[in-house]
């Protein structure tokens, strides 16, 4: 539904959206929002085929859960699930990719595979 966009009105709105999703598509997988900049871990990131509300099935989403400084990359996101962290530069760093899983607790434990592509 969203793309990087932080808490607020815009959000909430995307949150309340789903009702109506839901009204025409029943069987879809809806995303709310890539990057989930909101911070927002009591609302979840995924509405599975045949779910009426918001899932919380990745990182440390959950009912009730504290919400996480979205200001602070590497607290944000320990907390959020894995994510891929694309570099940025020249045509040959974008084919590297970072890929954290939720255990990782630091950059070092983050793997940096290569992803060179046939010629």
């Amino acid at each position: 539904m969203l793309n990087e966009t932080k808490d607020g009105p815009v959000f909430d709105a995307a949150v309340d959206a789903l009702r109506l999703v839901r009204l025409w598509m029943t069987r879809a997988l809806v995303i709310l929002s890539s990057g989930r900049w909101d911070g927002r871990l009591s609302v979840g990131s995924v509405s599975n085929p045949g779910s009426r509300g918001w899932d919380h099935v990745w990182g440390d989403e959950a009912i009730g859960a504290p919400g996480v400084a979205t200001d602070h990359l590497q607290d944000y996101w320990m907390k959020t699930g894995r994510r891929t962290l694309l570099p940025a530069g020249t045509a040959e760093a974008r084919k590297r990719t970072t890929i954290c899983e939720p255990s990782a607790r630091t950059a070092n434990q983050c793997s940096f595979p290569s992803t060179a592509s046939a010629a």
